[in-house]
Order: structure tokens, then sequence, then C-alpha cells
């Protein structure tokens, strides 16, 4: 993308909060696995330009190396990094042809990385990331699954939900219930372009009763208007039993800090 898009994708950005972005649990669950892993200045691979991923790998003086099919995005996102590092080294490559030396990294670092992959390509994908690792390497990965139990709610209920409560509502977490409800069950995709148009007029809606702000409506336009971003929503046991098939499955661990 040029780099005039992602500069409105990063400003846009600047105002996302969990769970689209790591929470402070959701870092202290990553801490935690470098910790345990006790291995100092671990070379470190991150998949995507997430910003709290390369303050973590600063902090703990990692060998960082992050790559994502999009340069602009790793660059953008610099600026939402409180520990700018000029040592890491960007690589422009989408996950699935990484050209990157086998069983070299200690850990593989992803937010939500899947996510943005078509699910026929996540054996592919765990199948790469196994590779690059170390025998005794972690993968370490936030992702969004549908829990067993999930329901399908629609826009008229959430938006009835949040003026039943009547109080502002926390746009971040129901950005994720809006998305769930326009999620195309039989293809387990979330087109943005439909995000937007479907649920726009209930977040203007909400902010002309003073329920969602008018800042937080303004970036769900800028970011999601033109928007040709596709995410996939696997379920949760679907994930896990691809996991397994590829690695020893240490640990699930859930942030307390966002729904």
């Amino acid at each position: 993308l040029k780099s005039k898009v992602w500069n409105n994708i990063f400003q846009s950005w600047r105002q996302v909060g969990p769970p689209a972005r790591p929470s402070a649990d959701d870092l202290k669950n990553y801490q935690q696995q470098i910790n345990a892993l006790k291995i100092k200045n671990p070379s470190v691979l991150i998949l995507g330009a997430t910003p709290e991923l390369r303050d973590i790998c600063y902090k703990n003086k990692c060998k960082t190396v992050v790559a994502d099919i999009n340069l602009g995005a790793i660059l953008a996102m610099v600026n939402l990094m409180h520990y700018p590092n000029d040592k890491e080294i960007l690589i422009r490559s989408d996950w699935l042809n990484l050209p990157l030396a086998e069983n070299y990294f200690d850990i593989i670092l992803a937010d939500a990385s899947q996510n943005s992959l078509e699910i026929n390509d996540y054996p592919k994908f765990l199948k790469v990331i196994k590779k690059l690792i170390k025998p005794k390497g972690i993968f370490l990965n936030r992702v969004m699954l549908k829990h067993s139990g999930w329901r399908k709610k629609t826009i008229k209920e959430i938006y009835q939900q949040a003026v039943y409560q009547n109080k502002k509502v926390n746009f971040h977490e129901l950005r994720f219930e809006l998305q769930f409800a326009t999620h195309d069950i039989q293809r387990q995709k979330i087109y943005a372009n439909r995000y937007f148009q479907t649920c726009f007029p209930a977040l203007k809606k909400l902010n002309r009763i003073n329920l969602l702000p008018k800042k937080e409506l303004v970036a769900f336009q800028n970011t999601y208007k033109n928007s040709k971003m596709v995410w996939t929503w696997p379920e949760q046991r679907q994930w896990e039993k691809l996991l397994n098939k590829y690695f020893k499955h240490i640990t699930i661990q859930l942030a307390g800090d966002h729904s």
C-alpha cells in the first residue's frame, strides 16, 4: 500500500484499543512465556508490524526480525512504538514464503496473524513456523477465535443492548461484537467493506444519542470505509486441532482486562 494510505491507517490505529490491539494483560502473557524460555538475547521473528510486540523485543534485548507483506505498515507502526529500534531487521515478505533460515529462531511472535490468512492456508502457515523455529523454541500467538457455544447476534440486538445499558459503550469491544455480527459463517470470513456498510448506520445512531464519541465514529470511518481487508475467524476447536498437529500445545492464556 502507498505510504499515504498507511499514514491514514496509523492515525486511526492510534485510537484503537484492546482487543484489536494487545492489552496490558496480553503483553504480560507474552512476557511470561519469554521469561520461561530463559534465553539471553533470543532470536525473535515477529509476524506483522505490531508495535507492542516490537517494544517487548527491545526491552528483552532480542535479535529481532520483523516480517510483513507491507513494508509501509512496518514503517508506519514505528510511530506507535515506545522504543523505536534501529537494530530491527525488516523483511518484506508474505508469511507463507519467508526467505529465512530453518531452525533459527528461539521465539516467533504473532498477533492474530493467521486471522489475515485464508483458512485453507493455515496448515502451510504453521508448517512454515515449525520449519523456522528451533526444536525447543516457542511460538507465541494471540488469536481471535469463535469459542464453543458462540451465537451470531444481529446488529439490531447489539444496538438495543447498548441503548438499554444507557452508558458510553466500550467501542473497542463493540467493534468485535459488530464484526461477528457481519461474519460470513459459511466462508468463516469478515469483509471490512461489508462490516463498515452494515454497522456504520447503527454507530451513527449511538453517536446521536451520546453513547459513542464522535472521534470513535470518525476513526471507524477512516479505517474501514474503503478498506479491502478480509479476516478469517476459525472455531476454537478447529484452530487447536491444527496447533496440536504441528506443535506441543503448552498453554492457553486469556487476558483478564478485556472480553
